[in-house]
């Protein structure tokens, strides 16, 4: 049996530089539970916020993988 775990991010909002490190472990646990759709919305989510911490060239390596 399966818990029930609820992921948010507010709407609207770009996340800054200090998520990053969440982001990417929350894409990976999505990753590993094959969760395709959420998740490549966490990796557009962690390009952002690559982008909030002024690292635009691995933004845009994030983007092109995605």
């Amino acid at each position: 049996m399966e818990g029930i775990s609820i992921h948010t991010h507010p709407c609207f909002k770009i996340p800054n530089a200090s998520s990053l490190m969440p982001l990417l472990n929350l894409s990976n646990l999505f990753q590993l539970k094959n969760r395709l759709s959420e998740h490549l919305e966490i990796e557009i989510l962690a390009a952002q916020s690559l982008m909030a911490a002024r690292k635009f060239i691995q933004a845009i390596e994030k983007m092109r993988k995605i």
